[in-house]
């Protein structure tokens, strides 16, 4: 009888050795995952970013060369374009007035 109640003692205890083996492994792995997550979405912010600075650049582009298919030069283009940004300010500015 001794020998059976040993016998499952050690049993128990290999199998609670193990299981806290395997615990640790998961819970270092978890830890693992949520740094690699944590910069994941860093890296996503800022590729967001990237995207957007990216798109102004081209509308600025395609504005400029729209003014450019339709003015004698690129200054000229520049020009108009400066002016129209002014006149946005301007009214950006008489809005935030009037709030």
């Amino acid at each position: 009888m001794k020998d059976n109640l040993e016998k499952s003692f050690h049993l128990i205890k290999d199998n609670f050795t193990h299981l806290m083996s395997l615990y640790e492994q998961k819970r270092s792995e978890n830890i693992k995952l949520i740094s690699e997550n944590e910069q994941l979405k860093k890296d996503n912010k800022n590729y967001l970013e990237q995207i957007e600075n990216l798109t102004k650049q081209i509308s600025s582009k395609n504005l400029e060369n729209a003014f450019l298919s339709t003015s004698n030069s690129k200054e000229e283009a520049k020009n108009i374009i400066e002016q129209l940004i002014k006149e946005i300010d301007s009214c950006i500015g008489l809005l935030s007035k009037t709030k």
